[in-house]
This record gives structure tokens, sequence and C-alpha cells, in this order.
């Protein structure tokens, strides 16, 4: 295969640098509202599961990533509510999966460069994301919506891609807050890894309110 997912602790600092760098490249985010290394390393300490990225083999670079944060519930409503952009979000709202429990996340960044192989990557990358909500489920961390604040049309275009449904628009940059909800799982099945997600949230689901 010409790409390879890597997560967790298989993330380096390098692997981040480059992130950013496809977010310079393509999205057009203001200075004061780009993430800098530091803050990523931040969020990284705190939860190194946060990343799920797509590296090309045959050069080593990383051409796509997602990055997806569990954030404390005020901080998941003032984003939700348009009050600032996600620059602005502190180290200390960004929370860890220590222990078991349910959990909102905000995707931070989906980018995916322009070269060949963007349909097939965006696959690659997309279920195995889904593949880490898969597990994190069978391990009682359970996240319950996924919230998003789309700046670029590429942005938006990948949230639509990703099964997000644009709930409105903000005041700052002319973004768009996305979101879904998954716990009770509350969006349409139209591939067989988005059917595994269902079933395994509804049997989650079930459990956790038959008990």
């Amino acid at each position: 295969m010409n790409y390879k997912i890597i997560e967790g602790r298989e993330v380096v600092v390098n692997d981040i640098l480059e992130a950013l760098e496809l977010d310079r490249e393509y999205y057009s985010i203001p200075d004061d509202e780009q993430f800098d290394i530091q803050k990523c390393l931040n969020w990284y300490s705190k939860n190194d599961r946060i990343y799920t990225m797509i590296k090309d083999n045959t050069t080593g670079q990383i051409v796509g990533y997602i990055n997806a944060a569990p954030i404390n519930d005020r901080c998941y409503q003032d984003i939700k509510d348009g009050k600032f952009p996600d620059a602005d979000i502190n180290d200390d709202d960004v929370i860890d999966y220590l222990s078991p429990g349910e959990f909102k996340l905000y995707f931070a960044s989906i980018v995916l460069d322009d070269k060949k192989d963007r349909i097939i990557r965006f696959k690659l990358l997309y279920e195995a994301f889904i593949d880490k909500l898969i597990k994190l489920t069978k391990e009682n961390i359970i996240i319950t919506r996924i919230l998003a604040d789309a700046i670029s049309v590429k942005g938006k275009e990948l949230c639509k891609a990703s099964g997000l449904t644009r709930i409105k628009n903000t005041d700052h940059d002319d973004s768009m807050i996305f979101e879904i909800e998954l716990f009770p799982p509350n969006f349409k099945v139209h591939t067989s890894k988005q059917k595994e997600l269902f079933d395994v949230l509804m049997t989650k689901y079930m459990e956790v309110n038959n008990k």
C-alpha cells in the first residue's frame, strides 16, 4: 500500500509540524487563528489519541490528518454558539481519556492535500477515524457528539463528506458550525464502515440504558 495510518504514540513532533504545514498550504487562516506547534504539543501531551494521520510511504510525508480533541462541555457549547475560533481554546479545555465516560469531540482540523489519490486517501483516513471511534466505544470511552467550525470551502466540504451536518453560521471568518450526534447514534449510514460504527454505538447505548 502507498499509504499508512499513524496515530497515538506513533505520531512524532515532525509529523505534527508537517500537519501544520498542510494547514497553512490549504487553508487561508489568519495568523492569529493559526495553531502553533506549542499548542499542538500541549494538546497532544494531554491526550495522545487526538491525531489520526495518513503518511505517504514513498516520501515519508504526512498527506492528510484529523485532529479530533475531546473538550469540556463549556468550551464545546461556546464553540457551538460561535463565540470564538478554535485557536482561542485553552489547553485546559482539552481533556484526557484516563477514565471511562462520555466525551464530546472537537474537529480542530481535517486536512488532505490535493495530490493524486485524494479519494483513496480520504477513505483510508476517514475509515481509520471510524475504527478509532469503535475502539474507544468498546473501551467505554463514549463519544456522544462531534463539532467542527469550518472556515474554508475545503473544510466545509470535508465536514459534509465526514457526515457532519451544518447547524449555523458564525460571526467570525465566514465560518460554519457542523455537528454530528453519535450517542444515541443519529446519523445516516451510507457505507459498511458507518454501519459498523452505528451498530457498535447502538449496542453500547442499549447496554448503558438497560442497566
